[in-house]
């Protein structure tokens, strides 16, 4: 940790101050993540260094930068660089900081009182407190990586989750590969036989980035299918599609249609309400022991539930979104009952659920409202209290081991039998 020092026009201070500014735009690099600086009397920490275009900088970080507007942000540019001008495609370098007495909230795992359960707040590229082919179901919504930026400088893209559109295809190529550690740990924790279930959306890019392409469906789907066919051995077993039945409402409740090229045909844009849910399975058998066909016998389920689980098109209305303490926003929770009528059709009780993308907790709430182990990862601790509060039995860690595999029958009673 280094002290550096930035410059500040006088006019800044106020909302450098009151937390109005968060981030300046500079040509060189002024510091590093973890350096501190003192402006207007007050001490600040860098958390984050970019090198995003002028153009992206304007066009999405122009609030942060204290700017009213991202025409204001171009014309400060200009009143500061006179001579060189506000060019659209240059790099630059975005520095983010935030005071230096931010205390954030603890990153501390959290357990159930039997310790059959638990949520740990860290990256899901190594999940060492999950013992190998112990997981019965994989059931996620992971990063999407276009319309939302999942990932701060310096850091991988299952770090961090905030509102940002994809701008190049080096930049998805990035998102794409970035996620691939994760996926390779779920098949090593994924049992023989066991299920990885992942919830996506088609997404689709920003004209304003594809100003020759315009706008259209990134690949990230197909892309998904064969890696974790080609790659890890599953195959793709079922494809659902979920109705989210999303509004296009303003915040008036007035009808918005998405029009595209409305009246002239052949650039209209679809509304889109329909995501995918993809079904992969691990080969190999499941070790039939008479505790397991007895658990499987008390997971019948019902003529009703028979037919939401292995319905191809789910019609269930989206999820609003959700609100940590500390005023963050998640963007895409999925709702309780999509989590619920998978692990009802995919896993019987007392089997291991995890969720590597957890999100706001609702994998694991359900998994144990339904009687199953339920084990989430999820990398901003921001949501560790309405993680406790919504899975409702889980509690801190306080005099409990930091990992799961430290229990007393390690990795049979905690996590399922390995099969």
């Amino acid at each position: 940790m280094t002290e550096v020092e930035f410059a500040f026009l006088p006019e800044w201070e106020a909302k450098v101050l009151a937390g109005e500014k968060t981030a300046t735009t500079r040509r060189t690099k002024h510091a590093d993540p973890g350096d501190t600086f003192t402006a207007f009397g007050k001490k600040f920490r860098v958390v984050a260094v970019d090198r995003p275009t002028l153009q992206e900088v304007r066009a999405l970080y122009w609030k942060d930068e204290g700017c009213a507007s991202p025409a204001e942000f171009e014309e400060v540019w200009n009143r500061i660089h006179p001579r060189a001008g506000f060019r659209p495609m240059q790099r630059v370098f975005f520095h983010r900081w935030e005071p230096f007495d931010t205390v954030h909230p603890s990153a501390e795992p959290l357990f159930s009182p039997d310790g059959k359960s638990a949520v740990y707040f860290h990256t899901s590229e190594h999940m060492e407190e999950v013992a190998d082919e112990s997981v019965s179901l994989i059931f996620t919504s992971s990063p999407y990586g276009i319309g939302l930026r999942y990932w701060p400088a310096n850091s991988s893209p299952a770090e961090g989750q905030k509102e940002r559109p994809v701008t190049s295809w080096a930049e998805y190529e990035r998102f794409f590969d970035g996620l691939k550690p994760v996926w390779r740990e779920c098949v090593k924790k994924l049992a023989p036989g066991g299920f990885l279930i992942i919830n996506m959306a088609p997404t689709h890019s920003e004209s304003e980035f594809f100003p020759e392409e315009g706008s259209f469906m990134f690949p990230i789907l197909d892309d998904l299918s064969h890696f974790i066919r080609k790659e890890l051995g599953l195959l793709l077993k079922w494809k659902y599609y979920w109705l989210a039945q999303r509004s296009n409402n303003n915040s008036k409740g007035e009808s918005q249609p998405v029009l595209g090229s409305y009246p002239i045909p052949l650039e209209g844009q679809v509304i889109r309400h329909a995501e995918e849910v993809l079904v992969f399975r691990k080969a190999g058998g499941r070790k039939l022991t008479e505790e397991r066909m007895e658990r499987r016998r008390k997971s019948k389920l019902t003529l009703a539930e028979w037919r939401d689980s292995f319905n191809q098109v789910i019609t269930i209305v989206g999820a609003r979104k959700e609100h940590a303490p500390s005023g963050d926003v998640h963007l895409a929770p999925f709702p309780d009952e999509l989590a619920a009528r998978f692990i009802r059709g995919y896993s019987c009780i007392g089997d291991v659920v995890l969720d590597p993308f957890l999100g706001t907790g609702t994998t694991v709430a359900e998994a144990i409202k339904l009687g199953r182990r339920g084990i989430g990862y999820e990398v901003q601790p921001e949501w560790r209290d309405l993680i406790a509060k919504k899975t409702q039995i889980l509690a801190p860690s306080v005099g409990r081991p930091s990992k799961l595999s430290e229990f007393e029958d390690a990795h049979i009673e905690s996590l399922g039998e390995k099969r």
